[in-house]
């Protein structure tokens, strides 16, 4: 869908964008579109000026094995032949390899956030080089009379049509820009329309449509385009970011302020017309619900009120426990691996502790054993309410869903769901058989996670599942679902933090100070952590509710 001179503007655009030059070439090295070249290398000079290529050069090339490459990788610099690091991915289509795409890069000023913009690049020089001898001005009449149209009306067989002739999916999706961006089809009034790629930025129409509906994603476009004329301030230029405000740009002429909202009238009449800044806040915020169904698609019945945090639900809980183990070493733990604790004896001075093939004396041991807690201190006849819960999530299939979520949870079915890289993963409450430890993932209970979670989340029900990415772990669950903080009342030697029922892992690290702090000086003083003892599970407290005390 894009032609020779629009790519070169693509090419134009990434490098002043990057602030490094960029070269398209074909799978000989032959130099085909490139930009600006402030001070190119040696290499690069020889290639463009004498279209030749360093032997070393193309010798790295098959080295690194660049043709089978699925992702940008950054080549080293040939100081013999005065090539300096770049970027290069290959051009494909289908499974033709046709060229390569170089950025040349010494500086290391291209991030990993930027490589995307690459890989669209890339993807539209393979739709430039696979077209081969076609002819352009033949191709721009077809495609123009198809999309006039779909600009009419939804049109399934100009879709099927525009899409044979792009060499599109039957099921392409599009989205429209406004203003117009270059490596789309030309749209009227400055507008523009591209096929849907993942990891790109929002597009004023939103999410993207099918083909055959392009002139919904136009009309999408030109309403975003209107709120943002008049002075919206939204989280994004797009059209799922227009919460309150498509009621204004969706409003027929015939439609009264006070109908679009009951204060509306009144702050239009008043003196001072400063203080319709208050309805623009209004529409700006749209309120709660608006405002996050804004951010993940839901359906608001039922619902009275939400709260977002955008980093909440998101953690590297592998690159944290390494942190944490790093730490703990630099303030000289010794840390045992793969030796499981047979036996735990009282000895005068505390404890004998046998772990694997080893022996040890300790004057106190802290039971943070997780979802086996109470297996521990049952070894020391000990009796710690502590046991194992299975979880399951299940992943959708990498692009299935056209967005991403932040950790939303349904408190009222006990679904919840987020983004992880380019999948949706979603839970639920656990299963009537989630006791005990197992890491198989049941699946006859994705049925019912999905029985409760559709009526909040309709297009749930389409998401195409990956198995393979799906897992299952556990909780530690304690009777009342809260944590066991601190020595048994009948041992004093023995020290318990566990049970923490889905919530330790943010907890951590005010539990490992709390630890620390009743460890050396014998008390916390800090916090009242009274609810979080052991004792409340004693006959006499049996029905005392426990808070959320850290």
């Amino acid at each position: 869908m894009t032609d020779p001179s629009d790519l070169q503007a693509v090419v134009d655009a990434l490098a002043a964008d990057l602030g490094c030059p960029v070269l398209v070439e074909d799978a000989q090295h032959q130099p085909l579109w490139w930009s600006a070249q402030e001070a190119p290398d040696e290499v690069r000079m020889r290639t463009i000026m004498r279209r030749m290529v360093a032997p070393e050069a193309r010798a790295m090339v098959r080295r690194l094995q660049l043709a089978r490459a699925t992702q940008p990788v950054r080549t080293p610099e040939i100081a013999e032949v005065g090539m300096r690091e770049r970027w290069c991915l290959p051009i494909r289509s289908g499974g033709t390899h046709l060229g390569y795409l170089w950025v040349e890069d010494d500086d290391g000023h291209v991030g990993e956030d930027q490589l995307p913009r690459l890989t669209e690049c890339a993807d539209l020089a393979a739709d430039v080089l696979a077209r081969g001898r076609s002819t352009y001005e033949d191709l721009a009449r077809q495609r123009s009379a198809l999309i006039d149209r779909l600009l009419r009306g939804s049109d399934e067989q100009a879709a099927r049509e525009l899409a044979t002739l792009e060499h599109l999916a039957h099921d392409a999706t599009v989205v429209v820009r406004a203003p117009a961006q270059a490596g789309g089809w030309k749209l009227p009034g400055g507008m523009s329309a591209h096929v849907w790629r993942p990891r790109v930025a929002p597009a004023a129409s939103g999410r993207a449509l099918p083909l055959a509906e392009l002139r919904e994603a136009v009309r999408r476009a030109a309403c975003t385009r209107r709120a943002l004329m008049a002075g919206a301030r939204l989280e994004r230029p797009s059209w799922d970011a227009l919460g309150a405000w498509r009621l204004v740009v969706e409003a027929p002429e015939s439609l009264s302020a006070s109908e679009i909202h009951p204060g509306a009238e009144v702050l239009a009449s008043a003196p001072r017309t400063d203080l319709m800044a208050t309805a623009r806040v209004v529409l700006d915020l749209g309120g709660d619900i608006a405002a996050a169904a804004a951010i993940t698609p839901f359906e608001p019945d039922g619902i009275a009120g939400a709260t977002w945090g955008p980093a909440d639900g998101v953690v590297d809980p592998h690159g944290l426990t390494v942190a944490y183990l790093e730490l703990a070493r630099a303030h000289g733990a010794d840390i045992r691996f793969r030796q499981a604790v047979t036996s735990l004896d009282r000895a005068a001075a505390g404890w004998v502790v046998r772990a694997g093939p080893e022996e040890f004396a300790s004057g106190l041991v802290l039971n943070a054993a997780g979802g086996w807690a109470g297996q521990v201190a049952a070894l020391a006849g000990l009796d710690v309410p502590v046991s194992h819960s299975r979880r399951n999530i299940y992943a959708g299939a990498p692009g299935a869903f056209g967005r991403r979520l932040p950790m939303t949870i349904d408190l009222s079915s006990g679904v919840y769901l987020r983004s992880e890289g380019d999948r949706l993963l979603f839970g639920g409450p656990p299963s009537p058989r989630s006791a005990g430890y197992s890491t198989q993932v049941d699946w006859a209970w994705m049925e019912e996670v999905l029985h409760r979670g559709v009526p909040r989340f309709p297009w749930l029900a389409e998401l195409p599942l990956d198995r393979a990415a799906s897992w299952a772990g556990t909780y530690e669950m304690s009777p009342d679902s809260q944590g066991i903080l601190g020595p048994h009342p009948d041992v004093p030697a023995w020290f318990n933090a566990c049970g923490f029922s889905g919530h330790g892992f943010m907890q951590a690290p005010e539990i490992g100070r709390l630890v620390a702090e009743e460890v050396v000086t014998g008390q916390i003083s800090s916090v009242d952590v009274t609810p979080l003892r052991i004792q409340r599970f004693s006959q006499a407290a049996q029905g005392t509710a426990v808070g959320m005390v850290v």
